[in-house]
């Protein structure tokens, strides 16, 4: 749209007397009008697509409202799960001494239990060759025994 101009009189445009004519300050006016209805007209625009630009502003505020709720959540939750991992790698920590503890226990009354197995085995062997020097020492005992009454019954026939 081409927008009119004010362009001022030529000296031929006026009267002999220096005053405008009626039909020459009518079309001035006209064109004046004409020009500002065209500059109001131009602003009209440009306030729209102010207006859009401004909707389209508040419309991504609200997205980045909305993202920011949600990036508060996601920091939220992080946060917990950091929380939740420390927490696990405490209680993992605990339960690793507690397992080595409960080995090294393990280890000791193996090594105990072995110690009195072997101890049993000698035990067992010295008990066999004790039962077998009683037995022998009843024999001997027994033998005597006999021989004394023996002698005994000889001595006093």
């Amino acid at each position: 749209m081409q927008q009119p101009s004010f362009q001022p009189m030529s000296m031929g445009q006026r009267r002999g007397n220096g005053s405008l004519s009626l039909e020459t300050c009518m079309v001035t006016v006209q064109s004046m009008f004409d020009n500002i209805d065209s500059k109001l007209r131009n602003m009209d625009s440009k306030l729209l697509v102010l207006d859009n630009i401004d909707k389209q502003d508040t419309e991504r505020n609200g997205n980045i409202a909305s993202i920011d709720r949600r990036v508060t959540s996601v920091e939220t939750q992080v946060n917990e799960s950091s929380r939740q991992l420390t927490e696990l790698q405490t209680s993992r920590a605990f339960d690793s001494q507690t397992w080595d503890d409960i080995k090294r226990a393990h280890s000791d009354i193996s090594r105990h239990i072995t110690d009195l197995n072997i101890t049993k085995s000698s035990l067992g062997d010295e008990l066999k060759s004790v039962s077998q020097e009683n037995t022998r020492l009843n024999e001997q005992l027994l033998h005597l025994l006999s021989r004394s009454m023996r002698d005994n019954v000889l001595l006093q026939a």
